[in-house]
């Protein structure tokens, strides 16, 4: 049993918590990379915006979105009725598709936090 102590809280006890807590920063980790991977695109011409850029329009950004969950609708459809084709190689593939959706969600998120940050005054360093 492992316990983690932080200002007198204790936050897990045993292998199994800490296990999950190191698969969750896993898949964070994973979506942060594909932040950066869909940014170093967009850099290098790819296509003009990012999910992240405000000259993407909502509605844009929505088909950017549905597209990804529909490669993800399209992984779980692979397998219905056929629980054998559901192999590591397949998990990887849904894991993947699941990254992407999660990046365009954060990508998105991030311009929303800007404009709220900006709304409510908050330094930014576009505001500098």
């Amino acid at each position: 049993m492992t316990v983690i102590i932080k200002d007198g809280d204790i936050l897990w006890r045993d292998e199994e918590q800490i296990a999950e807590i190191r698969r969750m920063a896993n898949a964070f980790g994973a979506v942060l990379q594909e932040r950066r991977r869909q940014e170093s695109l967009k850099a290098a011409g790819k296509f003009a915006y990012s999910c992240a850029d405000a000259e993407l329009s909502d509605l844009g950004f929505l088909a950017v979105l549905a597209e990804e969950f529909g490669e993800v609708a399209h992984e779980v459809n692979e397998l219905i009725g056929r629980p054998e084709k559901r192999t590591l190689e397949h998990i990887r593939r849904m894991h993947a598709e699941c990254i992407q959706v999660a990046a365009v969600a954060v990508a998105r998120a991030e311009l929303y936090q800007r404009e709220i940050d900006a709304a409510d005054g908050a330094f930014t360093p576009e505001s500098a």
